[in-house]
């Protein structure tokens, strides 16, 4: 895909609602709001067993959108989130929706410049983001980078491709659960728990937990 294609500036929203629209589209007879309520918790929920999320880890949500999941493990778990988002609105609006301290909003770059430093963190995952990454390569090698040894990486994701595009969403046909298993150890593929996802998405997405290698 020329780079010129990709509609870098599509996740860009000016409020929280504009954006929960974004994040999770009407489907299945099921409105955003009843998603966004049915869903969060349950996905949350795996995150915090599967990761093993405890007091003191920081965690990486990668494409944390306005904060959906970032905020529920904040509450529940006296953790730290980093959320990293390409859009500027949403990493904005999370630090409003999250509204914790614990909690720091940044972009790729700004990710990539601190693990250049040193950081590193203890789990990371990503929910429906690589789907929609312009380069899921170089952000499955950053996500690498970052964590500990033996650091731990969920994704739930969708099987094909779904790029905004200038012309429309487009497949390039990047196979992402071949590029994870190329760059991580796989621990297990599972389903996801009842009520976090719809049965559409069941039927045409993955979910794994990943290890570094």
């Amino acid at each position: 895909m020329k780079d010129s294609d990709y509609l870098s500036n599509f996740f860009e929203v000016g409020n929280v609602e504009e954006a929960k629209q974004k994040i999770l589209t009407p489907e299945n007879g099921f409105s955003t709001e009843e998603r966004w309520q049915t869903e969060t918790t349950p996905l949350a929920n795996m995150l915090l067993n599967k990761l093993e999320i405890s007091e003191g880890d920081t965690v990486v949500d990668y494409g944390c959108g306005i904060g959906r999941i970032s905020k529920y493990l904040l509450e529940k778990v006296s953790c730290n989130v980093i959320g990293v988002d390409i859009s500027k609105s949403m990493r904005a609006l999370a630090e409003f929706y999250c509204n914790n301290e614990a909690f720091m909003s940044c972009s790729t770059t700004a990710l990539k410049n601190l693990t250049d430093s040193g950081f590193r963190a203890k789990q990371a995952f990503c929910i429906w983001v690589l789907q929609h990454a312009e380069d899921p390569i170089y952000d499955l090698n950053l996500l690498h980078d970052l964590l500990n040894d033996r650091g731990y990486f969920l994704v739930l994701n969708l099987d094909g491709r779904c790029l905004p595009t200038i012309d429309g969403w487009k497949n390039d046909n990047i196979n992402v659960k071949k590029e994870i298993e190329k760059i991580f150890k796989v621990v297990e593929y599972f389903s996801p728990p009842k009520d976090s996802i719809t049965d559409l998405a069941r039927l045409t997405s993955f979910c794994g937990l990943f290890q570094k290698r």
